[in-house]
């Protein structure tokens, strides 16, 4: 039996201590990650009409740089909103050079519809991590008065 615990004991030993430094790791890349999402919202103005916007929001613990967003359709065409340019808030949408944590970031476009197409949405941005991180996921439509 003595033979079996010296073997055992420091296996045991050397397994926790790599589970303990692989724990460790993990929570200090994990800062490192921003999550980008991109959704629709319309807002009611009363007579003039409702304003739609694009929303693009951090949800990650990490700052996003550089994010950005192409729109395709079902069959893959491309979709490109046009900007309103007569809106305070009608600066270009992309690039975004800097999302942080928790932070959104929202632009009026022309709506042709009463409300946009069923698109995709293509997101790329880069944070802690190394590389350009990609993210696709079909938009949803959000109202609010």
């Amino acid at each position: 039996m003595k033979v079996v615990s010296d073997v055992v004991t420091p296996f045991i030993a050397f397994l926790a201590l790599g589970v303990s430094v692989f724990v460790l790791v993990r929570q200090l890349r994990g800062d490192r990650k921003a999550d980008v999402s991109v959704w629709f919202e319309e807002h009611e103005r009363g007579r003039a009409g409702n304003v739609t916007v694009i929303v693009v929001t951090n949800h990650g613990p990490a700052h996003a740089r550089d994010a950005t967003v192409t729109f395709t359709g079902k069959g893959g065409e491309v979709w490109k909103p046009s900007y309103d340019a007569s809106s305070p808030i009608a600066l270009p949408l992309f690039p975004i050079d800097h999302l942080a944590s928790g932070e959104s970031v929202a632009r009026r476009y022309h709506a042709v519809l009463s409300a946009p197409p069923t698109v995709q949405a293509h997101i790329e941005w880069r944070d802690g991590r190394r590389g350009l991180q990609r993210k696709i996921t079909w938009t949803g439509y959000r109202y609010s008065a």
